[in-house]
């Protein structure tokens, strides 16, 4: 499952990202190690909340 969660870069500005964490495990099934991968997903993430914000503005212009 990938986590989504806001950060901070070491410069200061918000972003977006997205991680999956997985285990490494030998041939025996032991855990040997863990492996992450994280995206910055800011693009994404404001393009799906301008789309929300419009479907919402559209919703409210329709005569109920």
């Amino acid at each position: 499952e990938t986590l989504r969660v806001p950060a901070i870069h070491q410069d200061g500005h918000q972003l977006s990202i997205a991680f999956t964490v997985g285990m490494v495990r030998d041939a025996s099934g032991r855990v040997t190690g863990i492996v992450a991968v994280i995206r910055d997903e800011t693009e994404r993430w404001t393009e799906e909340k301008r789309l929300r914000q419009r479907v919402a503005e559209l919703e409210a212009a329709v005569p109920a």
